[in-house]
């Protein structure tokens, strides 16, 4: 028989800055994909828009087929990427909202070392720094362990 006046075992309680921080990086985490949406809608409709010469079924088949996607111009250096946004390039604003959803994964496991160190959690810090390394190696190299 269980004993009714036992009470549940309690977790010990988080401090205030580690829920609010926290919900910082939730916050960060959807309002960024939503901002990465945004940026890759905007490149796709000037696409269509620096397009106007052909009709819009044809665009939307291009889409639609995966051929628009096989003839962007992709960038490869900081300079044309930079230009490349100034000049509102659409091949490049699509590129600059991947770029941008890519390393919102990267930026989360960095602030989650942040929140282990906090939390004074040495074999946490350990190993999110070990999957940080790699995640970097990879964007930097184009290479995975």
């Amino acid at each position: 028989m269980t004993d009714q006046n036992s009470t549940p075992p309690t977790t010990p309680a988080r401090p205030a800055a580690l829920i609010q921080a926290e919900t910082w990086i939730g916050l960060f985490l959807r309002f960024g994909v939503l901002f990465c949406g945004l940026v890759i809608a905007g490149g796709v409709c000037l696409s269509f828009f620096r397009g106007a010469n052909q009709d819009l079924s044809r665009r939307i088949g291009e889409v639609l087929s995966g051929k628009l996607i096989d003839d962007m111009s992709i960038p490869t250096t900081p300079g044309q990427f930079s230009d490349g946004l100034s000049a509102l390039d659409s091949d490049i604003v699509i590129a600059a909202g991947l770029l941008c959803l890519i390393l919102l994964p990267v930026l989360r496991v960095a602030f989650t070392v942040i929140l282990f160190l906090m939390e004074r959690d040495a074999i946490y810090v350990v190993l999110t720094t070990i999957v940080l390394t790699v995640l970097l190696f990879g964007l930097c190299f184009g290479k995975a362990l």
